[in-house]
């Protein structure tokens, strides 16, 4: 059912990036739109305790580290074009490597941790309950999947996920720690905590707390598809690609909507995918554009 709704057109916006002269071209403007916020990332690192650092011409020259995210970014092309001609059966799988090389590729386009690559997801499966309602996830502070939030916050988004909002302080960025995590209390999340929660009720919380102190990320699609949307999205068809493995029979009746929660989650899959075209990648785009073309700002 889900594939009906899933394209791979947006995937179409990339596609340049996958030469290697568009792409360090692309680095190079990514540098030029940074210059004035190397402080923001430097901060960012202090406060996080991440070392992270903004890329440099160095890393444009370099041809190995060019070429190993290009790689990642063709990865994720092909590994979602396969699963919309697979069976519903494995898709999950090949979605969730698609989704996890583009993540790859954005962060490590934009920026340098230390150590240069991480070992895992930064998320896994902690719990597995009799019903899929009870599976729990935990989020790891290190990981693929913080790097993704370094990133975006870097960028100025608000993130549920993060434990820093970026903001103003006069005329200058600092971050700030996030009253409003999602993971503050706990670093696991059951299925059903993660699908009941409400970024509106976020957004209100952060911009009751930051007005206009808040940092305007013009490159996003559309205001109610947030990073923090996206992340949530990652996580769901990151689960289902663990039941889809490692449980066939349940992801079998999820396929099927044997129950009423099983019908639930599959509804939620579906969406998440469908987001992850109409916002997650849309929104990496507009950020590429918006740099492509000289706008990008970190503003009010």
């Amino acid at each position: 059912m889900f594939r009906s709704f899933v394209t791979d057109e947006v995937w179409r916006n990339f596609e340049t990036l996958t030469l290697v002269h568009f792409y360090k071209e692309a680095q190079k403007q990514i540098i030029n739109a940074f210059a004035p916020y190397g402080y923001v990332v430097n901060r960012y690192s202090e406060v996080s305790k991440y070392n992270v650092r903004a890329i440099g011409n160095q890393d444009a020259e370099d041809l190995k580290v060019s070429e190993q995210n290009i790689v990642l970014l063709k990865n994720a092309i092909e590994f979602w074009r396969i699963a919309l001609q697979t069976s519903p059966s494995v898709a999950p799988v090949l979605y969730h490597y698609s989704l996890h090389c583009f993540i790859s590729f954005f962060s490590y386009t934009f920026f340098k941790w230390e150590p240069e690559h991480v070992r895992s997801h930064g998320i896994h499966i902690s719990k597995w309950g009799d019903g899929i309602m009870d599976i729990e996830v935990r989020i790891s502070k290190q990981g693929l999947f913080q790097r993704l939030i370094d990133t975006w916050t870097i960028l100025g988004a608000c993130l549920a996920f993060s434990r820093f909002l970026p903001s103003f302080k006069g005329n200058e960025i600092e971050f700030i720690p996030n009253r409003h995590s999602i993971s503050s209390t706990s670093q696991s999340l059951s299925l059903e905590q993660l699908l009941a929660f409400n970024s509106d009720d976020f957004e209100r919380e952060v911009n009751s707390d930051l007005g206009e102190k808040r940092i305007k990320c013009l490159f996003l699609s559309d205001s109610n598809h947030t990073p923090t949307i996206d992340l949530r999205d990652y996580i769901i068809i990151f689960v289902a690609s663990n039941i889809a493995r490692y449980r066939p029979y349940i992801w079998n009746s999820i396929l099927l909507g044997t129950t009423l929660e099983q019908s639930n989650f599959h509804m939620h899959f579906t969406r998440a995918l469908v987001r992850a075209t109409t916002s997650l990648l849309r929104n990496v785009s507009n950020l590429f554009q918006e740099i492509r073309n000289g706008k990008f700002k970190l503003g009010k």
